[in-house]
């Protein structure tokens, strides 16, 4: 069965359309104003505790993945202190890693 559309329904769809485009340029604008630019921490470094609790992760997690190298060191590490620059601290993402992980674990 065809359904056919009259203008009035088309009207309002374009209205709808245009509504939720204008919403969604408020969002990004929003969001844009909010954002973070993680470039400009990196010069800064912080340690594995640090970058555990940004995260929500145990520090062992953090510790773990340097030590398998999905998490780079910062040149600066020592084996009593492991550093890693800030603005890659910023940028992780756990549910990668843990899949990296997974998959290295795997492989073997």
């Amino acid at each position: 069965m065809n359904k056919s559309i009259n203008a009035e329904e088309i009207i309002v769809h374009i209205q709808n359309m245009e509504y939720e485009n204008r919403k969604l340029k408020e969002e990004l604008s929003k969001l844009e104003g909010n954002k973070l630019d993680a470039g400009r921490f990196y010069a800064a470094t912080v340690n594995i505790e640090t970058v555990a609790t940004l995260h929500n992760v145990h520090p062992d997690t953090v510790r773990k993945y340097v030590c398998l190298g999905l998490i780079e060191k910062h040149p600066d590490s020592m084996d009593a202190k492991i550093l890693i620059r800030a603005s890659d601290a910023l940028l992780l993402d756990f549910t990668e890693l843990k899949r990296q992980c997974r998959l290295r674990n795997f492989n073997k």
